[in-house]
């Protein structure tokens, strides 16, 4: 095990559940009420799920912006092989 991963818990399985706090449109509305004008996604966005888990948030999130490109990594291969099962049945390859 690399020193990256000590602690990191990979005998209890994840529940699969949606974060909307880190949609785009959570955040720009989040920094609009902050007082800042944050644009919305759009067309060509990309974005990177650091500890992405099975995947459904990225998921979700591919499946809401179809034009956009989505890249999850986990230090769990289980994890791993969840979002690509997840996206290949969800029909996503974005």
């Amino acid at each position: 095990m690399s020193d990256a991963a000590r602690g990191y818990v990979i005998d209890e399985p994840y529940t699969a559940r949606y974060f909307d706090i880190q949609s785009p449109a959570r955040i720009a509305y989040s920094m609009r009420c902050a007082g800042y004008d944050l644009p919305l996604p759009q067309h060509g966005m990309r974005y990177a799920e650091l500890g992405c888990g099975n995947g459904a948030t990225l998921a979700m999130l591919a499946a809401l912006h179809p034009s956009g490109t989505f890249l999850g990594v986990d230090l769990n291969p289980a994890h791993i092989a969840q979002a690509e099962a997840l996206a290949r049945e969800a029909g996503l390859d974005n």
